[in-house]
């Protein structure tokens, strides 16, 4: 039904608006923690919110790139066309959000500074044990999570199942082809994840260039997707400690 279509293209959109508001930040704040404490860990506070604020400024630019595309189900779903005005001055303005980005940064890392020299710091919180889905049912929540938010890269029905199938054969195999490299997984673990993220996007970027110039820009669905699937697997490669536990890295380190 209608009201279905605008329900679920709505979530669509919080989803893709949480990406910017919540995981560009926590997630740059992460990458300017793990860079120090691996490089200089004597770096202070001022170091790490000066390295956030550029790596979510970099993050904000891709968002609002790919917004655009991601957010198309709105349209599509109530059969209406895009606007392509809206579309392009997003795209147009997108060297807005990383200042604002950066600025945002800037100024909580400010008021972060401030607190910490009126109080002292709260005590470490150790991690507690958390709780996991049954693996088939977790498996199944990250296929249906990655084909909605594919969705605006869709054009018929085929294509969400099509997806789906690879998804689920990709997240079956990985665990055990990547216990096949512990030497050489030790030693991507050895580098910061900062770098191994941007050299991840420079490689999807490269494959995407390259699929979309074998298979046409004509319909951008399959080169999009299918360079989407390929970016995946290179990022599978340069952080598998997202994927196996800890000991098992540990064992291909000289």
């Amino acid at each position: 039904t209608n009201l279905g279509k605008t329900w679920a293209a709505l979530i669509l959109g919080d989803i893709v608006l949480v990406m910017l508001v919540v995981l560009v930040p926590i997630t740059a704040r992460a990458l300017a923690r793990e860079l120090i404490a691996r490089i200089r860990p004597g770096l202070g506070v001022a170091s790490e919110f000066a390295i956030a604020g550029l790596v979510s400024a970099l993050m904000a630019f891709a968002w609002a790139q790919a917004a655009p595309i991601l957010t198309r189900p709105y349209f599509v779903w109530h059969g209406a066309p895009v606007s392509l005005e809206s579309l392009n001055t997003l795209q147009m303005e997108a060297w807005l959000l990383p200042l604002v980005a950066l600025g945002a940064c800037a100024v909580r890392g400010v008021l972060e500074m401030r607190m910490q020299a009126a109080e002292p710091p709260p005590p470490l919180v150790t991690s507690a044990h958390r709780r996991k889905l049954p693996a088939p049912l977790a498996l199944v929540l990250k296929v249906g999570l990655a084909v909605f938010i594919l969705a605006g890269l869709m054009e018929s029905w085929i294509d969400p199942i099509v997806v789906a199938f690879v998804m689920l054969v990709f997240l079956v195999l990985r665990e055990p082809a990547l216990r096949r490299l512990p030497v050489e997984l030790g030693r991507v673990t050895r580098i910061p994840i900062l770098p191994r993220l941007v050299a991840g996007a420079v490689v999807s970027g490269l494959l995407a260039i390259i699929f979309i110039a074998i298979f046409g820009a004509d319909s951008v669905v399959r080169p999009i997707v299918l360079s989407t699937l390929l970016s995946l697997t290179v990022f599978t490669l340069l952080l598998p400690e997202h994927v196996l536990e800890k000991q098992h890295l540990e064992q291909g380190e000289p």
